[in-house]
């Protein structure tokens, strides 16, 4: 593998990975008036839909225009991420789990717990989601006929 085809692939990545975090953001931030939430709870509900959706349409339209297979494997990045949002939170009280899945944001009303979820969860959430919709755009594009072919007949 030549060095610039590691320098590609990698710029791409990188793209991918604002994709997954920049554009859902950018995206969903004008949604947000339309789904008034009056709880925490609420807006963390808000979040993490608002956040499946776009990022897994962001994801879609990114693979289903530029066929990199880096837009199928973004979420490794962020599972990372997220492993170290495990480790950071694995000696505070309450735990991984009460922080990093956003209950103490909503039920106990913790900043340190919403920090957490916003900077682990969420960007695991959204790089998960436009995986998914990088992997459904490979499978409709492998299954529409090619442009090329479809005015011929195989015989």
């Amino acid at each position: 593998m030549s060095i610039s085809r590691i320098a590609r692939i990698s710029g791409i990545f990188i793209l991918d990975a604002i994709g997954v975090f920049v554009a859902t953001a950018i995206v969903e931030s004008p949604l947000h008036p339309i789904f008034l939430v009056h709880s925490a709870t609420g807006v963390l509900r808000r979040e993490v839909i608002l956040s499946v959706l776009c990022a897994g349409l962001i994801g879609f339209l990114a693979f289903w225009k530029w066929q990199s297979a880096t837009s199928k494997m973004v979420w490794v990045l962020f599972l990372l991420i997220f492993g170290l949002g495990i480790l950071v939170s694995a000696g505070k009280p309450g735990g991984s789990w009460a922080r990093l899945s956003g209950a103490e944001c909503s039920i106990i009303m913790d900043r340190s717990g919403c920090v957490s979820f916003w900077l682990f969860t969420v960007p695991l959430i959204r790089a998960l989601s436009y995986s998914c919709g990088a992997f459904l755009a490979g499978w409709v594009y492998r299954a529409r006929p090619s442009e090329a072919g479809a005015g011929r007949v195989r015989g």
